[in-house]
């Protein structure tokens, strides 16, 4: 079992057995900063790494876009409640693609995390682009509307929208 991420020391996590049917293990998940290790049954590991899991991009030329409503994360200011966002992700694979279920579990985890809009829509873009160094990236939050505000915030290669 994981007990501590090598970055935060926080204490991990298991998240559902989520590569038992993969590897023969079990997945640990550091809640602080996204890092997962994945615990085999012959006491091995593997990591990988903070954010999304990735494969090999098919030769042929695509753009690859994931959508979401489910991405929320705490307020960090006075109101203390959860920001609620659609989110769009959207790319031109270079030699790696993201696999969706790690970054619909990366997503999840900014769910108890006190951050800005502004903030998180950065961080989603340098973790997309550190994991995979994509041809050209693009992300789009859309947070849902409060007070009669809504707020949008677009990182990246606008030509993507």
């Amino acid at each position: 079992m994981a007990e501590h991420c090598s970055d935060c020391d926080v204490e991990m996590v298991c998240i559902h057995d989520y590569h038992t049917d993969i590897s023969g293990g079990e997945t640990w998940q550091c809640p602080e900063c996204g890092e997962r290790e994945i615990v085999l049954l012959d006491g091995g590991t593997a990591r990988s790494g903070h954010g999304v899991e990735t494969f090999e991009s098919p030769e042929s030329e695509q753009i690859t876009t994931f959508k979401t409503d489910e991405l929320t994360a705490l307020c960090p200011f006075d109101f203390g409640g959860p920001d609620h966002y659609d989110c769009t992700i959207r790319y031109k694979a270079d030699e790696l693609c993201v696999e969706s279920k790690s970054l619909k579990l990366w997503l999840q985890s900014f769910r108890d995390r006190e951050i800005t809009a502004e903030t998180l829509a950065d961080e989603i873009y340098q973790t997309i682009n550190d994991s995979i160094q994509p041809n050209a990236l693009y992300i789009q939050l859309q947070q849902a509307r409060r007070g009669g505000i809504e707020e949008t915030v677009e990182v990246g290669d606008v030509d993507l929208r």
